[in-house]
């Protein structure tokens, strides 16, 4: 839903992130959100959405956004 409603692309990654074997990043990280888009304004729309997620918002304030 995110990814759909920002336009970016949004990944865990870090350790504990993947619970299988193959890993295309390095699982000594920190767990954290990395988040790509092609343009400015997609980024702040998915730094904002995921922002809101980390911090309990509600999901169905989310889903308006």
């Amino acid at each position: 839903m995110l990814e759909s409603k920002t336009g970016c692309k949004i990944s865990i990654r870090g350790k504990g992130a993947s619970k299988t074997k193959r890993v295309e990043f390095d699982s000594d990280d920190k767990l954290h959100v990395f988040i790509q888009a092609e343009t400015d304004e997609n980024l702040d729309k998915g730094i904002n959405m995921v922002e809101k997620l980390l911090r309990g918002e509600d999901e169905d304030e989310l889903k308006k956004n």
